[in-house]
This record gives C-alpha cells, sequence and structure tokens, in this order.
C-alpha cells in the first residue's frame, strides 16, 4: 500500500492503492485515501478546465485590442476623431481585462478581488 500511494502524483490521480482484505481500520484508512484521491482528481481537473477558460477569455480583450490599433494605424486619412475613438475602445477593453483578472483565482483558489476575510483558510492553516 505504501509503494502504491508514493507512485500517486498530481500526474496520475486516477491511480487507487485499492486495498483488499478485511474490513478493518486499515482497510477503512485506505478506502478513505481513495476517496480523498477522488476529490484531489475532481478539483485538478476544475482547475484545468478553469486555466483553459480563462487563458482564452483574457486572449480575447488582447486580440482586440491588438485589432483596433492595426486598423487605426493602417488608416493614413485617419482624424484625431478616429484615432481618439480607437483609443478609447481599447481603454475599453482594457478595463474588460482587469475585470476578468480580478475573477481568476489567487493561489488559493480565492478571487484575486475577494478580502481575505471572505475567503477560506487553506486545510494546513488550521490550528
Amino acid at each position: 500500500m505504501t509503494a502504491a500511494a508514493r507512485r500517486i502524483c498530481a500526474d496520475n490521480l486516477r491511480r487507487r492503492p485499492a486495498v483488499r482484505g478485511p474490513d478493518d481500520e486499515l482497510k477503512a484508512m485506505a478506502d478513505t485515501f481513495d476517496d480523498v484521491l477522488a476529490r484531489l482528481e475532481g478539483a485538478f481537473e476544475a482547475q484545468k478546465r478553469f486555466v483553459a477558460n480563462a487563458s482564452h477569455e483574457l486572449r480575447t480583450p488582447l486580440t482586440l485590442q491588438q485589432a483596433i490599433v492595426d486598423v487605426a494605424l493602417a488608416d493614413p486619412d485617419a482624424s484625431v476623431e478616429s484615432l481618439r475613438a480607437a483609443c478609447l475602445r481599447v481603454r475599453a477593453a482594457g478595463r474588460e481585462q482587469e475585470r476578468l483578472n480580478r475573477r481568476a483565482p489567487d493561489s488559493r483558489g480565492q478571487p484575486t478581488g475577494a478580502s481575505a476575510a471572505g475567503g477560506h483558510e487553506p486545510c494546513g492553516d488550521r490550528a
């Protein structure tokens, strides 16, 4: 059981010790460990999905900003008003990106804009 547990890491959380035998304290502990691994696997998968979605959402405003600037600069007859309008659109896209960044989780999984008092403390910090 120890060797099986040591082979488990973030890349292979699907592995389980799957202890067989009598229903004793050791088997109950192994079953609990299996349950913890299942919850960790679910959390890792949710984090991967979030990162993929956030990456896409954060790229979108940058692409928009670049396109706005490129179009404005490509027009040799651009007026002050059209360049000002382009700058305002870039600023609006920047605000949207900042809003999305505030929603992104910090290292504890809490939104970066969340107050420390409102967040949950990590398991290891409990007394």
